[in-house]
Protein backbone atom coordinates (compact mmCIF):
# COMPACT_ATOMS: atom_id res chain seq x y z
CA UNK A 1 0.00 0.00 0.00
CA UNK A 2 3.03 2.46 -0.89
CA UNK A 3 1.52 5.74 -2.47
CA UNK A 4 4.15 6.23 -5.23
CA UNK A 5 6.06 10.17 -4.34
CA UNK A 6 5.37 12.73 -6.64
CA UNK A 7 6.71 16.10 -7.30
CA UNK A 8 4.57 18.90 -7.67
CA UNK A 9 4.93 21.67 -10.19
CA UNK A 10 3.27 24.58 -10.42
CA UNK A 11 2.64 24.21 -14.04
CA UNK A 12 0.53 21.65 -13.34
CA UNK A 13 -1.45 22.57 -9.55
CA UNK A 14 -2.49 25.85 -7.85
CA UNK A 15 -0.68 26.06 -4.33
CA UNK A 16 -2.76 27.94 -1.37
CA UNK A 17 -0.26 29.06 1.49
CA UNK A 18 -3.51 29.43 3.27
CA UNK A 19 -3.77 26.13 4.47
CA UNK A 20 -0.68 24.75 2.48
CA UNK A 21 -3.89 23.15 -0.28
CA UNK A 22 -2.57 21.48 -3.19
CA UNK A 23 -4.98 21.47 -6.12
CA UNK A 24 -5.06 20.33 -9.57
CA UNK A 25 -5.91 23.24 -12.08
CA UNK A 26 -7.82 20.22 -13.78
CA UNK A 27 -10.02 19.32 -10.89
CA UNK A 28 -14.13 19.88 -10.99
CA UNK A 29 -15.67 21.30 -8.10
CA UNK A 30 -19.70 22.26 -7.79
CA UNK A 31 -21.34 24.09 -5.09
CA UNK A 32 -17.73 25.28 -4.11
CA UNK A 33 -19.26 26.95 -1.11
CA UNK A 34 -20.18 23.74 0.38
CA UNK A 35 -16.47 21.96 0.19
CA UNK A 36 -14.62 22.66 3.20
CA UNK A 37 -10.85 21.85 2.55
CA UNK A 38 -8.50 21.94 5.38
CA UNK A 39 -4.93 22.22 5.96
CA UNK A 40 -2.30 20.00 3.52
CA UNK A 41 -4.92 18.65 1.37
CA UNK A 42 -3.90 17.29 -2.73
CA UNK A 43 -6.39 17.25 -5.38
CA UNK A 44 -5.30 15.87 -7.90
CA UNK A 45 -6.42 15.71 -11.99
CA UNK A 46 -10.05 14.97 -12.74
CA UNK A 47 -11.07 15.14 -9.27
CA UNK A 48 -14.93 15.49 -9.13
CA UNK A 49 -16.66 17.00 -6.27
CA UNK A 50 -20.29 17.58 -5.98
CA UNK A 51 -20.70 20.59 -3.10
CA UNK A 52 -24.03 21.38 -4.83
CA UNK A 53 -25.98 18.37 -3.36
CA UNK A 54 -24.59 18.35 -0.23
CA UNK A 55 -21.88 19.72 2.11
CA UNK A 56 -18.42 17.63 1.94
CA UNK A 57 -15.89 18.69 4.25
CA UNK A 58 -12.51 17.00 4.07
CA UNK A 59 -10.40 16.30 6.90
CA UNK A 60 -5.96 17.37 7.31
CA UNK A 61 -3.66 15.80 4.98
CA UNK A 62 -5.65 14.27 3.11
CA UNK A 63 -5.45 13.20 -0.83
CA UNK A 64 -7.73 12.69 -3.52
CA UNK A 65 -5.84 11.08 -6.36
CA UNK A 66 -6.60 11.39 -9.77
CA UNK A 67 -10.29 10.62 -11.24
CA UNK A 68 -11.74 10.23 -7.72
CA UNK A 69 -15.44 11.20 -7.79
CA UNK A 70 -17.07 12.57 -3.93
CA UNK A 71 -20.58 12.56 -4.06
CA UNK A 72 -23.29 12.90 -1.02
CA UNK A 73 -25.40 10.26 -1.11
CA UNK A 74 -29.43 10.26 -1.51
CA UNK A 75 -31.52 10.76 1.82
CA UNK A 76 -34.74 10.43 0.18
CA UNK A 77 -35.83 8.92 -3.24
CA UNK A 78 -38.73 11.04 -3.68
CA UNK A 79 -38.52 14.46 -4.90
CA UNK A 80 -37.99 16.95 -3.42
CA UNK A 81 -34.54 15.12 -3.13
CA UNK A 82 -32.22 15.27 -0.41
CA UNK A 83 -28.88 14.95 0.09
CA UNK A 84 -26.54 13.82 3.39
CA UNK A 85 -23.52 15.21 3.50
CA UNK A 86 -20.07 14.01 3.24
CA UNK A 87 -17.46 13.88 5.98
CA UNK A 88 -14.43 12.85 5.51
CA UNK A 89 -11.04 12.80 8.73
CA UNK A 90 -7.58 13.52 8.52
CA UNK A 91 -4.86 11.74 6.81
CA UNK A 92 -6.97 9.75 4.28
CA UNK A 93 -6.35 9.05 0.94
CA UNK A 94 -8.80 8.19 -1.92
CA UNK A 95 -7.57 6.10 -4.71
CA UNK A 96 -7.69 6.89 -8.52
CA UNK A 97 -11.03 6.50 -10.39
CA UNK A 98 -12.80 5.65 -6.89
CA UNK A 99 -16.10 6.79 -5.93
CA UNK A 100 -17.32 8.08 -3.01
CA UNK A 101 -21.08 8.28 -1.86
CA UNK A 102 -20.72 7.37 2.27
CA UNK A 103 -21.66 9.94 4.89
CA UNK A 104 -18.46 9.29 6.83
CA UNK A 105 -14.99 7.90 6.31
CA UNK A 106 -12.52 8.29 9.40
CA UNK A 107 -9.41 9.08 10.28
CA UNK A 108 -6.36 7.19 8.28
CA UNK A 109 -8.32 5.64 5.59
CA UNK A 110 -6.85 4.19 2.62
CA UNK A 111 -9.70 3.65 -0.33
CA UNK A 112 -7.67 1.88 -2.67
CA UNK A 113 -8.11 2.58 -6.89
CA UNK A 114 -11.59 1.99 -8.25
CA UNK A 115 -13.23 1.20 -5.40
CA UNK A 116 -16.81 2.05 -4.95
CA UNK A 117 -18.00 3.28 -1.35
CA UNK A 118 -22.00 3.51 -1.34
CA UNK A 119 -24.10 4.03 1.73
Amino acid sequence: MDIKQRFLTSNEYKVIPHGNLKLSKKFFARGTNQIILNSMNVVEDDVILRGDLGKITIGNSSILDAGAVLRPSLNSPTPPFEYKYIKIGANCYIGKNAIVCAINIGNNVYIGSDCIIVF
